[in-house]
């Protein structure tokens, strides 16, 4: 199948714009060949409205391929987006036809994708709904998404996706991130006292390893040894005299063979 008929069937099955300029009988926009658009007429419009309005309804929902769907990975914030009067199924319309969902591993043809959920983060942080969703939505974005993204780590050591984002390392152990949000947020994540660091935000790590997820606050010595190792106490100390932060080289020690017991650093 040429390339151009294949993007612009990718196109009608994704964005019900150019579908419903189609089902109109208007084809000029999808910048295709007589003959290609001759192929196109041949398609039944129930089930292109049938297809494309499954593929929405799988993502924000699930199905065999894709257990639980986005609203599982971020039921909070769709709550607070459906308060805020964005309903869901507009969103995951939207984002069906953005270019970041053309970037993941959904889509069937080209290089291997990242996965929906990151491609869900990367288009929702610029979307004009969450900035009008209130306080700590992007917070809360975040937090969703990485807890999402790492849990599944843990379970698919080989993923059939690339993780793009910059947000998650990986340090030989484990992939982790280490995310500075503003301390009245995290406070509303955990039961455990939070204190905050020397900026007065607070820390809270995401870490996947071979058996377990592990999420909770964090302090900056426990995100110098998830970047540096405890092999190299030298570098772990100069970092965190960077930040003002002094520690001793026992307590250095008791925190890294404590991290390195839940198996996030070696």
């Amino acid at each position: 199948m040429p390339e151009t008929l294949q993007t612009a069937l990718y196109r009608l099955l994704h964005d019900r714009r150019a579908r419903d300029r189609f089902l109109a009988g208007r084809l000029e926009h999808l910048g295709l060949e007589p003959s290609a658009q001759a192929h196109l007429r041949t398609i039944d419009p129930d089930e292109l409205v049938a297809i494309g309005g499954a593929i929405g309804r799988d993502l924000l929902r699930g199905n065999v391929e894709y257990d639980g769907g986005l609203r599982s990975t971020f039921p909070d914030l769709f709550a607070q987006l459906e308060r805020a009067g964005h309903g869901a199924a507009a969103l995951v319309e939207r984002f069906v036809a953005s270019p970041q969902y053309a970037d993941s591993r959904q889509v069937p043809y080209g290089p291997r994708g990242i996965s929906v959920e990151e491609a869900f983060f990367e288009f929702l942080r610029g979307d004009d709904a969450l900035r009008a969703a209130g306080p700590h939505a992007v917070d809360l974005l975040t937090h969703e998404f990485l807890s999402g993204l790492l849990s599944i780590l843990v379970l698919n050591r080989d993923p059939s996706f690339v993780v793009r984002t910059a947000l998650i390392r990986h340090n030989g152990a484990a992939h982790y991130a280490v995310q500075r949000y503003p301390l009245e947020f995290v406070r509303t994540l955990t039961q455990r006292p939070v204190a905050p660091d020397p900026s007065g935000a607070a820390l809270f790590l995401y870490a996947a390893t071979p058996a377990r997820f592990v999420r909770g606050p964090a302090t900056p010595i426990i995100a110098a040894l998830l970047e540096h190792g405890r092999a190299r106490p030298d570098a772990v100390i100069a970092a965190l005299a960077g930040q003002g932060v002094v520690v001793t080289v026992e307590r250095l020690a008791a925190l890294g063979e404590g991290l390195a017991r839940l198996g996030v650093i070696a």
